[in-house]
């Protein structure tokens, strides 16, 4: 099966489970903390960021494995592969040995303590690389139709490592879980705007290339209308306390990426 299909059902089966999370809470009093209790440290949504950590270091090394086999000479790809296999299994350990009364691996490589300051910083510098790389640069390079040189090294890299479509909506999806009744408005205009801008590209980007768009990139749209209604009449649930939820959704997007690229290099086909 391919990755994109494997991805697609794994991305859908953890929109619905958040969604559900999020609406069960609107008509049930008794389950009204269902979301604030799945979103706190070491629940199920951090489970879910550990499992896709262990899948990422597994398909890493499956496609090293993979290109070896092959005999493909790319370097720069099985560096960024290696760099990758590492890095999930870096993070795995130490978010799995991870003290609640340490500071986190981020709050750590920012040299700060676990202060309400920091988590937002933290939460708005991840939101926003994920949407820079993952929405905004490949919504542009599509709507003016820039691709990579395949003939220069780095141009090469760039073509295996360009995110899909359906990669970019995943992260679109995510990026549109949030309190869409912000008590902090500067923070509320910078993510609406970027929110508006990505939706006038994937609008551009729908009228330009529509043979582009098939059956999963057609759900992937209709999921993130639906995303958005949903977000918006459960922002009371949401609040401050959407991240952990938004964060697994950004890390299975980032593992069928990985899959997609990955995948597409090792096989014979490319």
């Amino acid at each position: 099966m391919k990755p994109q299909i494997v991805f697609a059902y794994l991305f859908f089966s953890l929109f619905v489970f958040i969604s559900l999370s999020l609406l069960v809470p609107q008509f049930s009093s008794i389950f009204s903390q269902l979301f604030l209790i799945f979103n706190r440290n070491w629940r199920i949504f951090d489970f879910f960021s550990y499992c896709f950590y262990l899948c990422g270091f597994l398909l890493s090394l499956y496609a090293l494995i993979l290109a070896d086999w092959n005999q493909k000479e790319n370097f720069r790809v099985k560096i960024a592969m290696l760099v990758l296999c590492l890095a999930f299994v870096f993070i795995l350990i130490f978010e799995l040995s991870y003290n609640p009364k340490q500071i986190s691996l981020i709050d750590l490589a920012l040299r700060k303590n676990l202060q309400p300051q920091t988590s937002i910083l933290k939460e708005t510098l991840i939101t926003y690389c994920f949407y820079f790389l993952f929405v905004f640069l490949p919504f542009l390079c599509l709507v003016f139709e820039l691709t990579p040189n395949p003939r220069h090294p780095l141009g090469l890299l760039l073509k295996y490592l360009k995110p899909s479509i359906n990669v970019s909506l995943y992260a679109l999806i995510a990026f549109s879980l949030q309190n869409y009744f912000f008590q902090n408005l500067h923070l509320f205009y910078l993510w609406l705007s970027c929110l508006a801008l990505a939706l006038w590209l994937l609008f551009l980007i729908y009228n330009k290339k529509k043979k582009q768009f098939g059956f999963y990139e057609f759900c992937n749209l209709f999921l993130l209308c639906l995303g958005i209604l949903i977000f918006s009449y459960s922002s009371n649930f949401i609040q401050n306390e959407g991240f952990s939820a938004k964060y697994s959704l950004f890390m299975c997007g980032f593992i069928a990426w990985c899959a997609e690229w990955m995948i597409a290099f090792g096989e014979k086909r490319v």
